[in-house]
């Protein structure tokens, strides 16, 4: 609400959300990480105070968002028209962990919806110290986060990518990414180290009557 917002943006987001086929979140296989140090604004000094003082990003250079639930969507989802959603997760900034809801609202037009989704929280929600220097007179004391992105509908079910994420394995770039029917692709990957099996010799066979 103040006359001028410092707002940082950046492209660093990696991870994926995996959907099971209702539409419920799968926890365990779901994570965004945000590269902190990445973040920058238009003025290279003030990025380097906020990366040093507030982030502390040479101790912790990421922030995560684990989501576990999805509210207001309807599944399968619509091959066209507008959505409006929640998302609900865990935001680890530091070493604090807090639960935030973020609204999203898109447009899906057939393999491709684009939207954006938000959220807020405050300073002391995550121990961050709010800026003080001599040429601030005051700082707001709600942080509001963005994300803009575009989803692409991927091969073997209702996955879509878009940002820098990943669907079921599959890169993806700038956002949030879903992906159903990943259980048996999973059970398929192998894990290092690993090895062909050995070389056997055919046989010997038998005839039923000898």
């Amino acid at each position: 609400d103040l006359p001028n917002d410092a707002i940082g943006k950046t492209k660093e987001v990696s991870g994926s959300v995996l959907l099971n086929a209702d539409g419920s979140i799968a926890s365990a296989d779901s994570k965004i990480t945000v590269n902190l140090a990445s973040i920058a604004s238009d003025r290279s000094n003030r990025d380097n105070y906020v990366r040093r003082n507030i982030l502390k990003t040479d101790q912790y250079p990421t922030a995560t968002f684990v989501p576990t639930q999805v509210t207001g969507l309807t599944f399968p989802l619509p091959a066209s028209g507008s959505v409006t959603f929640q998302v609900t997760g865990e935001l680890t900034l530091l070493d604090v962990t807090k639960s935030v809801t973020w609204d999203a609202t898109g447009v899906i037009n057939g393999d491709e919806a684009s939207g954006t989704a938000v959220t807020s929280f405050t300073f002391e929600d995550f121990n961050l110290p709010k800026p003080s220097v001599p040429v601030v007179l005051s700082v707001n004391d709600e942080i509001k986060l963005e994300v803009d992105l575009t989803v692409r509908k991927v091969a073997g079910g209702q996955g879509s990518s878009g940002g820098e994420n990943t669907a079921g394995g599959i890169p993806a770039t700038g956002g949030a990414t879903n992906s159903g029917g990943s259980a048996a692709a999973a059970a398929l990957q192998c894990s290092s180290p690993a090895s062909l099996t050995p070389a056997m010799t055919e046989g010997p066979y038998y005839t039923a009557n000898p």
